[in-house]
């Protein structure tokens, strides 16, 4: 505490004061502002003032850990009736109007509106957030969740500073404790001016040192030399012609600047962007068109620093400049060993990404601001961002000696002719051995057994339903051009096309596969067009049947069946006038200025055609991935809905391999599939190469920026832009993973798909009977026609869902049966279900139960018939040795991985083979 003291980490008592003053005005000026909005809409004096408002700090104030200088965050809590513009409107002006009030500014349009200003020499930044209350009490608390219903989100973010900082409080054991240690941690953070992880191991270190008597507290607050750290730094200027304007335009490029951070991360030879904490502030005078320029760039002679207001008003040129400047320090991967040219550092797509996105904002004016970013190297920065404005004389440094390269100064296992695919060198560029391509041969006589491939009719049957689709969609786009008034050549000009993806693209469909179609059309189509015009032309469409449209879906697609051949129909909007026939998706400037629907629906195509680019050998990867895919299947782990890897997901695993593995053989590869997959460390991410950015502003997958991606177990990401995981979020998944919660249970495997089934019933016990799939004989044998007859006769159409269940076995000297109780998830489940606003329950019904193995109906099992199961005996227990034990059971997993049975099946395990009549169980979700 002392040395905290020294430091000045604590306001004196005079500047307490001063702060409880000004939030004593501030919290009159609040309750004025909402008086004058309510009188505004025709509210009595009495109601008006009744309606109240409150203010709330947050942040180092009100967790009480502020420092001399720091400001007080407040957020002004109104009523409904008064609205943000009113914050603006009419907060500010009272605001500004307000004796000691300088520096007011309103940022109406950042991310969390917000007025700053200085009030009797105290900085105060303000938020509003408008409540759903018809008036705000003076004992009114933020606490309760129920808040923030009917809030729009930016009053949800405003209102989260407050409530976070109060549960801090709630939640630490001793407030003062808390306090002290953050005030200490704070001051250490800003001296050290921190970015990265790194900077907090050298203070743990330096700790350990205090602790052990060998520093004092002092060395933990040592100013951290920023601008000495770096060779290369990244300049922005933000430039404007006042105060008032650069500070709007300054606070919108610096709330940017940390994307600028994350891009400049991804130019190749960028070890670490570290931004420095704030601005520099800088008001130039300038006597002629060149100097301001100059200074625009930062480049300020000293002639213009020296220069004083009065002489350059006496010149005809005069003009000033008002700029904030900020840093970024950029650490440059060292040269590779052998290398002899200079390192070469471009920022220029990062630079021009960061600069079209701050000047997208609503507050930049092109004829009073400007934005320049520019890469500096350390001895080209001002002497005035160093501390005292004098730069020290740099240290010698000695050259490290290289390490041995090989002659031709690459890699040995990696040579210069030899391409790299992915992310990583390979791990052999052998080709297959003579085993490996008879094991290759058999394989493929092996798929074609199982009837994995199509024959020649059904293949040019495929052929022809999409030559017929073509035509459709050049129809459906002329006949849309045609209503919004365009001439029947323009409208014939706007073209439309039609993209495949997904095993039929990647081309390892086989018999009894959908065919996965996208359609591509000009900007004067709409999704209410494929919905009215398509669907409807679609089902007029000779040989097409089973036609239906999911419009809500979270990517609207169209369902059809067109010559025996399912297609799944999605449509995305491009911003451009017509769709050539020669049209290409590779392009990431095609996604600007579309829906969200609209880039996902896109999606599917750029990220098959990106995989087959990304491979070594198309041929060999079909191959390898055609076996993937079927033992996927074979073993009911393929289906995104579910929770498993859908089709995407195994080809960019089985892409990976064959990058690793790029001459190998599709017998070879399917075998080191097995291999590397068991030992895959997840939830380290699978990726086929590095994830860019693009031209929108969207999220792309990051676990350093988003918490929601660290949650992802088994990362997958796609390899074009915006790089995602593809995680689907069924509510089918979400009952798997709260049933997987649930005390005795081990593992929730849910079936891949849904069986249908028709009943015909001639009364309301047999249709409530239908209705939890518990079928008679009787009702599966009768006709629609004999059904029919009976004055009772309704229909009723079920899809039935399975999760088999895994129970742990009893502990040993427990006595009773095993409890499973399913109620708690069953309930939640069928609530989130029946939210679905398409939900009728006049017509629609949902059943959850837990049934036992014997209870499962017959037509569930291939053929419709039960296997008589296998007797099976105890094995008797042997005595081994725990290091045999534990080495037969790593022979056993490894095996098992090499055949794909370890892939989530809960039956292979000793505890489930010892007892396999007590560990079965199914859910059955109707």
């Amino acid at each position: 505490m002392n040395e905290l003291r020294r430091q000045n980490a604590f306001d004196d008592e005079e500047n307490i004061k001063n702060r409880e003053a000004v939030l004593g005005r501030i919290s009159t000026l609040v309750k004025n502002f909402v008086f004058r909005v309510s009188k505004s809409c025709g509210m009595s004096d009495a109601v008006a003032r009744a309606s109240g408002g409150k203010t709330f700090t947050f942040g180092s104030y009100r967790l009480g850990v502020h420092g001399p200088g720091d400001d007080i965050d407040c957020l002004l809590v109104v009523p409904k009736h008064v609205s943000r513009d009113d914050f603006f409107t009419t907060f500010l002006p009272m605001l500004e109007e307000t004796q000691g009030v300088t520096e007011v500014t309103g940022v109406s349009g950042a991310y969390v509106p917000i007025i700053k200003s200085k009030i009797s020499g105290v900085e105060v930044d303000l938020l509003c957030a408008r409540l759903d209350l018809p008036s705000i009490p003076d004992d009114l608390e933020l606490a309760d969740d129920n808040l923030l219903k009917n809030l729009d989100e930016r009053c949800i973010r405003s209102l989260g500073g407050p409530r976070v900082t109060d549960e801090i409080l709630r939640l630490v054991p001793n407030r003062v404790v808390f306090q002290d240690a953050l005030r200490c941690i704070k001051l250490w953070a800003r001296r050290r001016a921190i970015y990265s992880k790194m900077m907090g191991f050298l203070a743990a270190e330096v700790v350990s040192w205090i602790f052990n008597g060998g520093a004092p507290w002092s060395q933990l607050f040592e100013k951290h030399d920023f601008f000495l750290s770096y060779r290369h730094y990244v300049q922005v200027v933000a430039a404007a012609d006042s105060a008032e304007n650069l500070k709007k335009w300054s606070g919108t490029v610096e709330s940017k600047l940390r994307q600028l951070a994350l891009k400049l991360e991804f130019v190749e030879s960028v070890k670490l962007a570290h931004p420095y904490v704030k601005g520099f502030e800088l008001v130039a005078h300038c006597i002629d068109e060149k100097e301001v320029s100059e200074v625009t760039f930062n480049r300020i002679s000293d002639a213009v620093i020296n220069r004083t207001q009065e002489e350059a008003a006496k010149k005809p040129g005069y003009r000033t400049v008002y700029t904030t400047t900020f840093y970024i320090g950029v650490a440059v991967a060292p040269k590779q060993a052998g290398t002899v040219l200079p390192e070469k550092l471009n920022i220029t797509y990062p630079a021009n990404e960061f600069k079209r996105l701050c000047k997208q904002s609503e507050l930049f004016d092109v004829s009073v601001m400007d934005l320049h970013v520019t890469h500096i190297k350390s001895a080209q920065l001002p002497n005035w961002v160093i501390e005292g404005g004098f730069r020290p004389m740099p240290k010698a440094s000695k050259k490290s000696k290289l390490t041995k390269a090989s002659p031709t100064g690459q890699s040995a296992n990696f040579p210069n002719n030899k391409r790299r695919w992915g992310i990583t060198n390979p791990i052999s560029m052998n080709g297959p051995s003579p085993k490996e391509g008879a094991l290759t041969k058999s394989l493929i006589e092996e798929l074609r057994t199982q009837n994995a491939f199509e024959d020649e009719e059904t293949i040019k049957n495929r052929e022809v339903v999409l030559g017929r689709m073509v035509a459709l969609v050049k129809n459906f786009v002329f006949t849309v051009s045609k209503s919004r008034g365009m001439s029947d050549a323009v409208a014939r000009a706007s073209g439309g096309k039609i993209f495949t993806f997904g095993s039929y693209r990647l081309g390892v469909h086989g018999p009894g596969d959908d065919i996965d179609c996208l359609l591509v059309v000009p900007k004067h189509v709409s999704r209410d067009d494929f919905f009215t015009t398509f669907l409807p032309m679609l089902q007029e469409t000779q040989g097409v049947t089973q036609v239906t449209g999911v419009q809500e879906a979270y990517v609207p697609i169209i369902k059809s069946k067109i010559s025996g051949v399912e297609v799944d129909f999605l449509c995305a909007r491009l911003g451009l006038s017509s769709i050539p026939d020669d049209l290409e998706l590779a392009d990431d400037n095609l996604l600007k200025n579309l829906d969200e629907r609209c880039v996902r629906s896109l999606g599917g195509p750029r990220a098959t055609d990106e995989i087959l680019r990304l491979v070594p050998d198309v041929e060999v990867f079909r191959d390898a991935l055609r076996c993937i895919k079927l033992w996927a299947r074979r073993r009911a782990i393929y289906s995104k809905v579910m929770g498993f890897f859908g089709g995407v997901a195994w080809a960019m695993l089985v892409a990976r391999i064959c990058q690793l593995y790029p001459n190998q053989a599709a017998g070879a590869i399917v075998s080191r599939f097995f291999t590397i997959m068991h030992q895959w460390k997840w939830p380290q991410p699978v990726l086929l190469k590095p994830i860019g950015d693009g031209p929108l502003g969207v999220k792309v997958w990051n676990p350093k920026l988003y918490p929601k991606d660290r949650l992802h177990r088994m990362p997958i990401i796609t390899p074009a832009y915006p790089c995602t995981s593809g995680k689907v979020e069924s509510k089918l998944h979400q009952l798997v993973l709260k049933l997987e919660f649930v005390e005795p249970l081990k593992l929730a495997h849910p079936y891949v798909k849904g069986i249908e089934r028709v009943a015909h019933c001639i009364n309301d016990e047999e249709v409530s009977e239908v209705a939890v799939n518990r079928i008679s004989d009787a009702i599966i044998n009768r006709t629609q026609e004999e059904a029919a007859k009976e004055p009772g006769y309704r229909t009723v159409s079920t899809t039935a869902f399975y999760i088999g269940l895994a129970i742990a076995p009893k502990q040993r000297g427990a006595v009773g049966p095993q409890k499973l109780d399913i109620t708690y998830p069953t309930n939640e489940f069928k609530r989130i279900c029946k939210q679905w606003e398409l939900f009728d329950p006049s017509v629609m019904d949902l059943r959850v139960t837990h049934i036992k193995n014997a209870q499962l109906p017959n037509w569930v099992f291939e053929g419709g018939v039960r296997p008589v199961p296998k007797a099976s005996k105890r094995p008797k227990p042997t005595k081994t040795s725990p290091t045999s034990q534990s080495s037969d059971l790593s022979d056993m997993m490894q095996r098992l991985s090499l055949t794909g049975s370890s892939v989530p099946v809960a039956a292979v395990t000793p505890e489930s083979t010892a007892k396999p009549r007590r560990a079965r169980a199914r859910a059955n979700t109707t």
